[in-house]
């Protein structure tokens, strides 16, 4: 459907939006090629929803998502909590593969190398954040093995013998790594080209040979190190 309307009689100044008002006569709803605008003033189209007192809003554009309403419930009532946020996404349905995840929330990097800008990329990012249930990426490994850069936990399985677990290359700064010693096979940890500080500065950091069963390095890199601690097991 195409809607052409004009601002003056002369039609030579086309109006790109539609308004509509409630039963107050209240802007509740803006349909417009300029309802929002990027980071040089250039503008974009987009849907745009008020509150009647015009104190909050929604919209989707060619900018994204926004929200600051907070009024959206989670939970149905007969619960007998509230909790309500500005955008809330409840998952009821799950895919069938064994290895695929399903969220009501998710977002993804999507940045590589080839993309501009300085700035630190995340797929999340919260000023402050509740979690309820919390899970971390975890992998079983026997063998030789080099974390990327979504592994969290590694459980080292080898009975005898040694491993070498190299941490992830290029971590931001926060960036936490946790290693266990599962099995009495020993562990040695790679800096993979950043320094391990345990205390000194090292390449290497090993988890030793006899005893320590059950031990978990957990590591955190700071933006210049990986600082190195254990935790003692068994």
């Amino acid at each position: 459907m195409e809607i052409n309307a004009y601002e003056d009689e002369a039609e030579t100044m086309p109006v790109h939006n539609q308004k509509f008002y409630d039963e107050n006569g209240d802007l509740v709803l803006t349909i417009d090629t300029n309802v929002d605008s990027d980071l040089y003033g250039s503008p974009r189209a987009g849907i745009k929803v008020n509150t009647p007192d015009n104190s909050r809003s929604a919209m989707i554009t060619g900018n994204g998502l926004f929200s600051n309403a907070g009024k959206v419930q989670a939970l149905p009532p007969s619960s007998g909590l509230e909790y309500n946020g500005s955008v809330v996404g409840l998952l009821l349905d799950k895919n069938s593969n064994i290895n695929g995840i399903g969220a009501g929330v998710m977002g993804i990097d999507g940045t590589d190398g080839n993309t501009s800008g300085n700035a630190k990329s995340y797929g999340g990012f919260f000023n402050s954040l509740m979690a309820w249930g919390q899970h971390y990426k975890t992998i079983e490994v026997g063998s030789n093995y080099n974390m990327d850069q979504t592994d969290c936990v590694v459980s080292c399985f080898n009975q005898s013998g040694t491993i070498t677990i190299a941490l992830p290359p290029n971590p931001k700064a926060g960036r936490l790594a946790m290693i266990r010693r599962s099995f009495p096979g020993e562990i040695i940890i790679n800096g993979n080209g950043k320094l391990l500080m345990a205390p000194g500065l090292v390449n290497f950091k090993g988890m030793g040979a006899s005893g320590g069963q059950g031990d978990c390095a957990i590591l955190l890199f700071t933006g210049s190190y990986w600082q190195f601690n254990r935790m003692r097991g068994n």
